[in-house]
């Protein structure tokens, strides 16, 4: 589905901006959704929170986290279906499971939501919002590319290791509606700090460059980020995985710029000893993003005449190992 319905985009506005009349729902509850939701707490929305997952304590403590950011919430309910909620009643519906939940939810989208409610996407990769935009008109849809990482620790409380903003809200192209902008001003003034941009395919390809020439190795190897850039094995790994994403995004027209390669592996280091969530997936014995990370940049690389030896290789190890945890 797609076009610009100018109409929407005013409901759409109107419903953020009275966000007290109408709640943000969070689908995915997770290290992320809880740091967005938090934020959207300080920002003063009202929250809907949909985990598969109990997470006990965030029913009977509210959400809270620790490290770069320190946020607290109420105790909040978790409801553990999209059909338990009133999401025609949402001001928006922000998704941060796992990419490759996506195609699954973006069914349901259509039979729970009105066409008037926004919908975000929060997910790492290369163009996961495609799944929400082949059910759900384009004008509602928009992309959110996170710059935090950070993990729940055992107690429950959320871990933000390390923050790089700004984060950026978006779209491909076109003019950024009027919602986008309300909304990345509120999470700002709750202390995410957003940019708003009509080229967020710019910096999801320079996002998922970096998690594909890192978090992958890290998956296979079981280190942290900042070991696999120390070993000098790795390294030549991680910096050939950026030279074959860098010359990815440029075919398919995004040049990342002079001395990219540069900053992206001071950006890698800062990592430090935190563990991707894709070698998370795996200790627990769950899929993965693979396919959207470097999956989905070697199917674009290939589709420019590209090899893309080391994104292949480094995909078929990872389902390899997928599968063998399911055989366990």
């Amino acid at each position: 589905m797609s076009g610009f319905d100018p109409k929407g985009d005013n409901r759409m506005t109107e419903k953020i901006i009275r966000a007290k009349e109408g709640p943000i729902v969070i689908i995915g509850i997770g290290p992320i959704g809880q740091m967005i939701a938090a934020f959207c707490h300080q920002a003063g929305f009202e929250l809907m929170l949909v985990d598969k997952l109990p997470y006990e304590r965030i029913v009977s403590h509210g959400i809270e986290t620790e490290g770069v950011y320190q946020l607290k919430t109420p105790p909040l309910q978790v409801y553990h279906s999209m059909e338990e909620i009133p999401c025609k009643e949402a001001a928006a519906v922000l998704i941060s499971t796992k990419a490759q939940a996506l195609r699954n939810i973006a069914k349901y989208l259509p039979t729970i939501l009105d066409r008037s409610v926004p919908v975000i996407v929060a997910q790492n990769g290369l163009d996961p919002e495609r799944w929400i935009k082949s059910e759900m008109p384009d004008f509602s849809c928009a992309r959110l590319v996170i710059n935090i990482a950070g993990g729940i620790r055992p107690d429950g409380i959320v871990h933000f290791a390390w923050s790089q903003p700004p984060n950026y809200l978006g779209i491909s192209e076109g003019n950024v509606p009027e919602w986008i902008s309300t909304f990345a001003d509120k999470l700002t003034s709750g202390g995410m700090q957003m940019q708003t941009t009509n080229t967020i395919r710019f910096y999801a390809w320079r996002k998922v460059i970096l998690n594909a020439a890192l978090g992958t190795i890290c998956a296979v190897t079981g280190q942290t980020m900042i070991d696999c850039v120390e070993d000098s094995d790795t390294y030549k790994i991680m910096s050939t995985l950026l030279d074959e994403g860098i010359a990815a995004a440029k075919a398919d027209g995004y040049d990342m710029g002079e001395g990219f390669k540069e900053k992206a592996i001071s950006y890698l280091q800062a990592g430090g000893k935190h563990k991707p969530s894709i070698l998370l997936d795996l200790e627990k014995g769950l899929s993965t993003e693979i396919d959207e990370w470097n999956g989905r940049i070697a199917e674009v690389g290939v589709s420019y005449g590209l090899p893309m030896t080391y994104h292949k290789i480094l995909t078929y190890l990872v389902r390899a190992m997928e599968r063998n945890n399911r055989r366990k």
